[in-house]
């Protein structure tokens, strides 16, 4: 039993992870064990799905169902207390997930060969760009191109320095174009994919195409396409620089970055990574068990939930938002007035919210047991210990905030 899967079974017997959680983690780990004498077994050879991998993750904890049943628990609570008239003790936070332990990386061997090997791909006819590679490092760059440049980083391992290089002769990178979809394969012995080898990719492809790429522990960068991707990975990590489109990313326990990327659509999944964009536009979905999330977007309409993870989003413009947290905190700079209506709601994290005057808002803010604090200037304002209503300008936008024992602090 590895060291990994003890500790996850030390979690769960202490009652700091669910049976879920930590079914999910053990899959997350869980590679099949490889010998010298598995090499030139061919029926023992497994091929790797770095995309099923995240997905079983993701479906094992899922974060936006864990938190819509973990707010719906608490506005069960919260009416609960209100009609009995009963002050509730504040919630304890709840633990941080323990992180997903990171996927073994390369590689069986005392000695290395590596080469340089560089395919050239007329664009014409193709759509879509596939690659997955357990151990890979994934670099792609958009640009106004009519052809497809890959450059690839082969290294292999072998018990002596005539092993290494003899393997690395029997070690090729292909492409194969399959109805429009360009995919990168690696050509070779068995062995190949036993952690005798790794390749790391830098690719230069129009910035009209669409990417499907996957990797275990190797990080993807992808930058300046405008065709949209979908990506995955297990525990590297995944950063989007320059990109509009659509996008789906997932990770278990790697980070994920977005950087200056206008006209975005996407949805991106966590379970113990954190995600952090910046400079950004577009309709984003984001969700997390334990990650924390800082936003700083030009102009948004968001869909976020999170467990225990904390949220810090500073925007110019919003077009809409709905958060919800379990134990996080939740805080939110709106710098311009909102255009959208906005949902907030806690379990026993706290909730600050500063919006500018000049809105035009009717607010809602109710705790079952925390306080609220509110400076703006209300009209029609009524206030108790529990709830607090009002409107600013014509009241035409919603702000809704709940929580069970989190604090709710609001101001200009």
């Amino acid at each position: 039993m590895s060291d990994e899967t003890l500790r996850i079974l030390k979690l769960l017997e202490a009652g700091r992870i669910t049976s879920q959680e930590a079914e999910a983690l053990l899959a997350a780990i869980k590679e099949p064990a490889v010998s010298p004498a598995d090499e030139d077994d061919d029926h023992r050879h497994h091929d790797f799905d770095p995309v099923r991998m995240v997905a079983r993750v993701m479906d094992e904890v899922n974060p936006g169902q864990m938190a819509a049943e973990a707010v719906e628990r608490a506005r069960e609570r919260m009416e609960r207390h209100h009609r009995l008239h009963i002050r509730a003790s504040k919630l304890p936070k709840l633990p941080r997930m323990p992180d997903i332990p990171r996927i073994m990386e390369c590689c069986f061997g005392s000695h290395q060969a590596e080469e340089e090997q560089v395919i050239t791909v007329p664009a014409e006819g193709i759509r879509t760009l596939a690659l997955s590679q357990p151990r890979s490092q994934i670099k792609v760059s958009g640009s106004d191109t009519d052809q497809i440049v890959i450059k690839a980083d082969v290294q292999v391992w072998g018990d002596d320095e005539e092993e290494a290089q003899e393997r690395l002769k029997s070690l090729k990178v292909a492409t194969e174009n399959e109805s429009g979809t360009l995919r990168i394969k690696l050509e070779g012995p068995p062995w190949t994919k036993k952690r005798r080898a790794r390749v790391d990719f830098d690719i230069e492809a129009p910035k009209h195409l669409f990417l499907e790429l996957g990797t275990a522990s190797g990080e993807i960068e992808v930058s300046s396409i405008q065709g949209g991707a979908k990506l995955n990975s297990a525990s590297g990590e995944i950063s989007l620089e320059g990109c509009s489109g659509k996008f789906e990313v997932s990770t278990a326990s790697g980070d994920i970055g977005i950087i200056d990327c206008d006209g975005l659509s996407a949805r991106v999944q966590t379970a113990s990574g954190d995600i952090e964009a910046k400079g950004c536009s577009g309709d984003l979905t984001l969700q997390s068990v334990s990650g924390d999330l800082s936003l700083d977007l030009s102009s948004a309409e968001l869909q976020i939930s999170t467990i225990s993870g904390d949220l810090e989003l500073a925007v110019e413009t919003l077009r809409g938002l709905s958060a919800s947290t379990t134990s996080g905190d939740i805080s939110i700079e709106i710098r311009t007035p909102p255009e959208g209506d906005i949902r907030l709601a806690s379990v026993s994290g706290d909730v600050e919210l500063e919006i500018p005057d000049g809105s035009d808002i009717s607010l809602e803010a109710a705790t079952a047991s925390g306080d609220i604090d509110c400076g703006l200037a209300l009209e029609d304002r009524s206030q108790t210990s529990r709830r607090l209503t009002g409107k600013l300008g014509n009241g035409r936008l919603s702000v809704s905030i709940k929580t069970t024992s989190g604090d709710i602090d609001i101001s200009s």
